[in-house]
Order: C-alpha cells, then structure tokens, then sequence
C-alpha cells in the first residue's frame, strides 16, 4: 500500500477497564462530541497517562475504546508518530483526489461527457484516438497482455471514496480499490518554448499541468522528483512556477531537450519524460539520431501534443509526430481539448506509478510477517490480499552506461 505503518501487531476494540500501559489509543471516548485533549494525536497509554486519566474522569468500565498494540522490541511512542503521519498523508491524499476529481467534472461538463468520472481521459473524445500510443516503456516490460482487465493500483479511483485512517491501519484491505506503492521516480517535464504552447490557451493547461504535479501530486510523493525544463533551440532546467520568458522563442530542436534530459538522467531509478509541444522538430535529423538513446538508456517518454482540432485531420502531421513516439518507443497523446491536460498528465502518471507496482514481487520474509500480522490482527488474511495477485515479474536491473 502507498503508506503503510509497519510495527502494529493488532488492532482490537477492548473495555475501557482492560487497558494496559504500552496501549496506543486510536479513539472511542468523546466528551461533548470531543476527544478529551489528553488522548488527542494517537497517544501511548503509559501508567502515569491512565491513572490521570481515571483520576479526571469517570469513564464507564464497560465503554469500548479503540488501540494498538505493537510488536515487542518496538518503541510505542514511534509508532503514535508514524499513526499522526498517516493522519496527515490521509488529508492530504483526500485532498488531492478531491481537486483531482474536480478539475475532471469540469472537462466532463464542458465535453459533455456522460462517462463515469473514474474513466481515464485518453479513453475519451477529449484524446484524439487515430494517434494515441499508449502502455509503450522503455525501463520494464508491460506485466500483462495490453486490454486484459488487469486492475492497476492507482490514486484516483472511486470518486466517492474518502479515505480514512481505518484504510491505512487496515493494509487496505477495506478500500474498494488498490493504492500503490511509492516509487523512487525521477520525472522530468520539458515545455516547448518555440510555438502555439505559449499561446494563452495552451500555456493555461500547461500551467495547470504544472501546477497541479509541482503543489499536489509531487509533495504526496515523496519518491518522485520533478525537474522542469524547457526548449526551443536550446534547453534550459527551469524553476517553477514558468514566466515563459526563460528563453527566446526560436526554432523547434528537439534535439536540445533530449540531450539535456540525457544529461540530467539518474541511472539508479527509473527516469520519466512527459513533454508538452504543439508542433514536429526544425532538426529532424538530429532528432531520430538522438531519440533512440532514450530507449538504449532505459528512460521512459511521453509526449503530449496539442492541436488534436485543428490539424488532428491533417495524416502527414499525425504520421510525423507517431514516427517520433515510435523512435523515442514511447507514448503519444494528441490532445483535442486543451482544458483535460491537467487531469490528463496526472492520470497518466498515476498510471505510470501503478505499473511500477505490478513488477514488484514481495519477498518471502515479507509475504510471512504480513500475514503473521493480519491474521493476529482479524484484519484479513494475505491469501484475500493477494487474490488479485499478478504472475510474477522480476524487474529488469537498470544498465549503467559504460
């Protein structure tokens, strides 16, 4: 699961007359529709905290409260934290699901879609579909058939699902759906500076795109690394947030942007392109002849490509941006609707994350512990955690370059 908090051996309801020093309260005792202040932020029962507690109040024997008790050699008081820190992941998941959704009831109102809200957007009409490549990686190979029902982990399922702290003390074994794991993933997002992109309507969605990884999704994910460049004949590492005036508007090399990602690569982890452009490369011979590396480098490309309208009609242009999906053996997107770009970058990304997750194949040390664990506990045992369990995939190890 995304955040787990490992060290809890169980999870019981007892009577309040059968605490015991070395207890973490989780909740069941309000005063006034309170938590009496003492047992706020997931406390450790010590002796001296219950016999202030009995002394102040006068709790029923008989009331039912919540706690945990953890795995001996462990400190109590480090597991209170780590709970406090799941309180604080749980929020702030919830909230970027919440604009997540948000910002797709918007397109799905302005296309007048009537699709579930779950539906991914490059399934939709706001994708141009005579040209979109997808599932296409350079660092793994996909773990199961394309158009399988294989359920990939992601963030922004269930729409109407708030997720609790319950979910993340249960392993998520209660959550209608499966959150992924958090991966070392470093993510670099290249502007094009020489065209349409900077025209208001397209530099908005790119902004919004932006936006929504740099202040949401990145600060949840504290595996990924985010580095923004841009290019037009040159390529420049950027800051966010984007003026749009970091560089000159000239020619369109992609050449310079490859190179610089190249540059900047992280051999040890996975390396993730998403580029933003609107149009095909001034230097196409560089391009094809740099390209390549992309795949003998194991880094991971794709490319967001606006005017899905206007000149989604157009073959030759169709044909010329897939020929570089297919050099860079990436992914491609053609975007008709401008306004889905945001959703759309994070859902592909999420996508990506989920991936990732399917080519992990937990160790047999580990497979016992959980199990060990979730049968002490009530919570489930591993053999329904794992009913949906994909084949087994070793990952590829990641060549350095000599």
């Amino acid at each position: 699961m995304f955040f787990t908090i490992e060290g809890i051996k169980k999870i019981e309801k007892i009577k309040w007359r059968e605490i015991e020093p070395g207890m973490i309260f989780l909740g069941g005792i309000l005063i006034n529709d309170t938590v009496p202040y003492e047992l706020r932020g997931f406390p450790v029962l010590t002796a001296g905290l219950i016999e202030e507690l009995k002394d102040r109040y006068r709790f029923l024997y008989e009331r039912d409260i919540l706690v945990a008790r953890v795995y001996p050699g462990i400190r109590p008081v480090t597991i209170s934290r780590r709970i406090r820190d799941g309180e604080e992941f749980v929020q702030k998941l919830n909230a970027v699901r919440s604009s997540y959704f948000s910002e797709k009831k918007i397109v799905f109102e302005k296309a007048s879609l009537t699709d579930p809200l779950d539906k991914p957007l490059s399934e939709t009409e706001c994708v141009n579909p005579a040209a979109c490549i997808k599932d296409r990686y350079n660092s793994f190979t996909l773990p199961f058939t394309p158009g399988s029902s294989t359920l990939v982990p992601s963030l922004f399922k269930n729409p109407d699902t708030v997720v609790s702290l319950g979910h993340l003390l249960s392993r998520g074994t209660s959550l209608p759906f499966s959150l992924p794991r958090d991966r070392k993933v470093l993510l670099h997002c290249v502007v094009d500076y020489s065209g349409g992109v900077k025209e208001k309507e397209n530099w908005d969605a790119v902004n919004a795109a932006l936006r929504f990884l740099h202040t949401r999704l990145v600060p949840l994910l504290k595996g990924t690394e985010l580095r923004l460049y841009a290019f037009s004949d040159e390529c420049k590492p950027l800051f966010y947030p984007l003026s749009g005036r970091e560089i000159p508007q000239k020619e369109r090399r992609y050449a310079s942007f490859i190179k610089k990602v190249l540059h900047h690569k992280d051999r040890d982890i996975c390396n993730k392109i998403i580029l933003f452009t609107d149009g095909l490369p001034d230097d196409r011979a560089d391009t094809f002849h740099y390209i390549g590396l992309f795949k003998k480098n194991r880094i991971d490309y794709t490319q967001l490509v606006f005017g899905g309208k206007e000149r989604g009609a157009e073959r030759q242009y169709i044909e010329a941006a897939t020929e570089i999906a297919d050099a860079a053996c990436g992914n491609q997107y053609i975007i008709a609707d401008t306004s889905c770009t945001s959703p759309l970058t994070a859902e592909l990304y999420d996508r990506y994350l989920g991936l990732l997750n399917l080519l992990e194949t937990p160790s047999r040390e580990e497979k016992s512990r959980t199990e060990a664990e979730q049968k002490e506990s009530g919570l489930g045992t591993q053999e329904n955690i794992h009913k949906k369990k994909i084949t087994k995939w070793r990952p590829p190890v990641i060549k350095r370059e000599k």
